[in-house]
Parts: C-alpha cells; structure tokens; sequence
C-alpha cells in the first residue's frame, strides 16, 4: 500500500483530498503533506484546509526541485 503522499492542489475541489490525508495521517496511515496553490479565488476557510501553500504556479516547480534534490 502506499506510505507516504504529497498533493498539490489549487481549487475548492482538493479541500476533501487535503481533509481525507491530514486524517490518514492523524491516525498512522500515511505520512502525507497537503499543499495548496494560492490565488484570489479560493475562499479563506479552504486555505486552511492544507498544511502548506505555495503562492504560484511557477512555485510548484520551485517545490519540485526542492524535493528532488
């Protein structure tokens, strides 16, 4: 199974995602890191809703190479 997860998410949509891993990995399930892209459309309740964010889309690549190396 897996054991470990990173989402990256930039609407309201992926709030249940984020929600659904923080919980999997309250209870020992996963090791997970929800992450959500910022913009001005997406409500301030839903920014909660992941661990980290990131401000751009051009930050995901940044996150990306961070990760990789």
């Amino acid at each position: 199974g897996v054991s470990s997860a990173v989402y990256l998410g930039d609407d309201v949509t992926d709030a249940n995602a984020f929600r659904e891993l923080r919980r999997m990995e309250a209870s020992g399930e996963v090791r997970a890191a929800t992450i959500i892209v910022l913009s001005k459309e997406i409500p301030d309740d839903i920014k909660s809703t992941a661990e980290f964010f990131v401000c751009s889309v051009d930050e995901v690549l940044k996150f990306f190479k961070w990760l990789l190396e």
